[in-house]
């Protein structure tokens, strides 16, 4: 992060009468440009991530719908990536004492710390999902479910 800001703003920190700086200025993005783009990628990550719910529902042969899509949806990206994360964890932990238990030796209690994930649960309100998708994006990420599954 430049000058504590989420963006760098290089029109206002680059110099336009030096030749050099001319061209940065008229490649860098503006402000609204900025906000364009980061509205992209949020909507970009938000139908992914239903996909990805209703691919895990249709592999479990549940219905595909929102309230069943609700609880494996999550709030936003940083909260998906911590609790992917956690997952992964706990999974090596399962993996490490299940080959403690084969081998007949204690499990390392070092190697097993208590996993601290501030926001453990997955989930958002229907409301939310109302909000953030339509009946087409759901309907969507049903065929494209169904298709994978079969």
């Amino acid at each position: 992060m430049k000058h504590n800001c989420r963006v760098f703003d290089a029109r206002r920190h680059l110099d336009p009468r030096d030749r050099s700086h001319r061209a940065a200025i008229l490649c860098w993005p503006t402000t609204e440009q900025w906000a364009t783009a980061r509205l992209d990628h949020d909507r970009q990550w938000q139908i992914h991530s239903l996909k990805e719910a209703a691919h895990e529902l249709a592999r479990d042969n549940q219905p595909i719908n929102g309230a069943t899509l609700a609880p494996l949806l999550f709030l936003n990206e940083q909260r998906e990536l911590v609790w992917k994360q956690s997952e992964r964890i706990k999974e090596i932990q399962r993996r490490h004492n299940k080959k403690a238990d084969d081998a007949n030796k204690p499990r390392d209690r070092f190697f097993n710390p208590p996993v601290r994930c501030p926001n453990r649960a997955r989930g958002i309100s229907l409301r939310l999902l109302r909000d953030r998708y339509n009946r087409k994006d759901i309907a969507e990420a049903r065929k494209l479910a169904e298709k994978l599954v079969q």
